[in-house]
């Protein structure tokens, strides 16, 4: 799967933290974790992060770092189970969003309200991924003038981003506009 995944580091990611009050071993097994995916240590990424569940198991980063872990090596059903805990867990947490709507996105699963990748949007609104997986999202749901506003958008943020080039180019030509 080609994507680009949003893992969060403690403390001070550029997001959500992790709850305080929260035992120092857990933060060390995630720093380690996020570590060993720097290093695409995958199970050892994913070993990191099972023992911080162990004593946290409803912790929104936690499960999303280990679904990161989980789809870097193919176990993609398990990842996206764990998304979804990290939803149930914190309803309007974004990177587990990300995660979850690219993974939906790389089947082919669009969501009608393309849910997953507007919570994000909410959160970052300068995410040029986000845009650009929006614009996918809403041009294969018939969304068009939303797609095209998206592409626009993370044009705005990297005139340089070739995909979204390709996929605003693509969309206008099957608008037949020029």
């Amino acid at each position: 799967i080609v994507a680009i995944f949003m893992v969060c580091v403690l403390p001070g990611c550029s997001g959500p933290d992790i709850d305080s009050g929260v035992p120092e071993e857990v933060i060390r097994l995630n720093v380690l974790g996020t570590a060993y995916l720097g290093q695409q240590k995958w199970a050892e990424a994913e070993e990191s992060f099972r023992k911080a569940l162990e004593m946290k198991p409803t912790e929104p980063l936690l499960l999303n770092n280990a679904a990161v872990a989980l789809v870097q090596q193919g176990r993609i059903d398990e990842a996206e189970a764990l998304l979804r805990e990290a939803i149930a867990a914190e309803a309007e947490y974004p990177y587990a969003h990300y995660n979850l709507g690219s993974i939906l996105k790389n089947r082919g699963v669009f969501d009608p309200e393309a849910e997953h990748f507007e919570i994000v949007r909410r959160f970052d609104p300068d995410e040029l991924m986000t845009h650009y997986n929006l614009g996918i999202v809403y041009s294969r749901i018939g969304r068009e003038d939303e797609a095209e506003t998206e592409y626009r958008r993370s044009l705005e943020l990297d005139p340089t981003h070739v995909s979204s080039l390709y996929a605003l180019g693509r969309l206008l030509l099957q608008k037949g506009e020029q």
